[in-house]
């Protein structure tokens, strides 16, 4: 609402992103930063550091908008609530048990591993290719209209 109405800048937008973050670095001598617990030191940096990104994207937009990629990152970021749902019925669907009794996951991981990936890259690869999935599903969700908003 503050930057709405007020049409706040990203000078004073960087400078209260950076309040945040010194505000819990403060609090942190009190109340340690934990993300496990979301402490308030820790929501206090985590939401500095954003606000503070915010600052820097506002300030550069201008100048990077027209980037392909980066309207991607637009459109995930106002559809990330659609995409959270999309990779958890992804991740559903992956868990379940095969006929045979193993689960689709091991198998499409076993496979991949197989090749003579070394387990944690193998494990990368797995991650990027179930992200992608997720996100190519996204532009048809879109185009429907089947966006979730709060």
């Amino acid at each position: 609402r503050w930057v709405r109405t007020r049409g706040v800048g990203a000078l004073s937008l960087g400078g209260a992103g950076l309040g945040l973050i010194i505000a819990g670095l403060l609090l942190s001598l009190i109340v340690p930063i934990n993300k496990n617990l979301w402490t308030a030191s820790f929501a206090l940096v985590t939401c500095g550091i954003g606000v503070a990104f915010w600052a820097l994207l506002k300030r550069l937009w201008q100048h990077i908008g027209h980037n392909m990629v980066l309207r991607w990152t637009v459109t995930l970021g106002q559809a990330a609530l659609t995409l959270y749902v999309v990779h958890h019925i992804l991740i559903a669907i992956i868990v379940r048990k095969m006929p045979n009794g193993d689960k689709l996951w091991k198998v499409l991981f076993d496979a991949l591993a197989s090749t003579g990936l070394n387990p944690a890259v193998a494990s990368l690869v797995f991650a990027c290719v179930a992200a992608a999935i997720s996100c190519a599903i996204l532009p048809w969700l879109t185009r429907r209209g089947w966006i979730l908003k709060v």
